[in-house]
């Protein structure tokens, strides 16, 4: 049996909750599984989103922030 370093491990398993949860903090669907397949973010490539919405809120939010 082939062992994965533990950072790839912790990665794998970050990918796979970010798969079913919306990264919207404000969405209802950040903390309960989202009941459709969720859209990779095509900026980043790392996080999903339940829906267009939800992506260009948290796009506003985070530049509203930085700004």
């Amino acid at each position: 049996i082939l062992e994965l370093p533990k950072e790839e491990v912790m990665q794998a398993a970050l990918r796979a909750h970010q798969a079913e949860f919306c990264h919207n903090s404000r969405c209802k669907y950040n903390t309960m599984r989202a009941p459709n397949t969720l859209k990779m973010c095509r900026g980043c490539g790392e996080v999903c989103y339940c829906s267009k919405e939800c992506q260009e809120m948290k796009v506003i939010c985070r530049m509203f922030v930085l700004y």
